[in-house]
């Protein structure tokens, strides 16, 4: 019995030390360490080259750009196409002016257009043609020259040929006539071609009359700003000097050269030249 009454208060005094014991605190977790922090990188701003100050005085000079780079590192910059996937050129290839293009090209110039007296044919007259005194020459050719009739063909072909230079040179040599000698008609101050010099002004009495007029050709022709002693000039004033005084032959020309002769001479050769031609 006392036994038993000994065990059941050890029972109970293990019981009471048990709920005086202070539960242990849960462990706290590990505290959790930031990232670091990498500062974005400093980008210097974009440096842009200067370019070259224009060149107001020197004749034909052209003011350099910095052209870009193909990887678009330039905004707004156009790369330069290769010149050897362009036939060796930088940039487009020239064009061969069509045949409105023509036309306009040599009213602006010249004066004139490629008129002349030409015999059509045409189902509304009962003798089945009629003479016009001043057919559009370039008109009548157009298809020649590779305007589109819209029922063979709707592309209009520019490529430069044999038969185009030929057509070209015809309607030079009579744009030129008719110019020349409508400003021979012309008062001084409303000519197109002889600005600068007079009917029977020569090299031999006015070179610097005849080589401004040349200079200010060249730049209404060609859009080339040259200066009259500039050596652009030497091939046109040889072709002057030698119209201009070409001795007297047999039938049918027996006139010997003058310089309207010289003048139209010029004008079929600024004509004809590929720069006025092409663009």
């Amino acid at each position: 019995m006392r036994s038993h009454l000994a065990l059941i208060l050890t029972l109970i005094g293990a019981a009471a030390g048990c709920s005086d014991a202070t539960p242990a605190s849960p462990a706290a977790p590990p505290a959790a360490t930031a990232p670091p922090v990498t500062p974005p990188p400093v980008v210097a701003p974009p440096t842009t080259t200067p370019t070259t100050p224009r060149d107001n005085t020197t004749p034909g000079s052209a003011t350099p750009v910095d052209p870009g780079s193909a990887n678009g590192s330039t905004p707004g910059a156009t790369p330069l196409s290769d010149p050897a996937m362009n036939d060796g050129r930088i940039g487009r290839a020239a064009r061969r002016l069509n045949v409105r293009q023509l036309r306009a090209s040599l009213l602006n110039a010249v004066g004139v257009t490629w008129q002349q007296p030409r015999r059509i044919l045409s189902a509304d007259y009962a003798s089945g043609f009629y003479d016009a005194p001043n057919a559009d020459m370039l008109s009548l050719v157009a298809l020649t020259l590779g305007q589109p009739d819209y029922n063979a063909f709707t592309s209009e072909s520019i490529e430069p040929g044999a038969v185009f230079s030929k057509l070209v040179g015809d309607a030079a040599r009579k744009a030129c006539r008719d110019g020349v000698t409508l400003d021979v008609a012309r008062p001084v101050g409303e000519r197109i071609l002889l600005r600068t010099v007079g009917v029977a002004d020569t090299l031999a009495t006015r070179e610097a009359a005849v080589r401004d007029n040349l200079a200010y050709l060249v730049m209404r022709f060609w859009a080339r700003d040259v200066r009259p002693n500039d050596p652009v000039l030497d091939d046109l004033i040889e072709l002057f000097r030698v119209a201009s005084t070409a001795p007297a032959t047999a039938a049918p020309v027996a006139a010997a050269g003058t310089p309207v002769d010289g003048w139209r001479a010029v004008c079929v050769a600024l004509t004809t030249d590929p720069l006025f031609l092409t663009y």
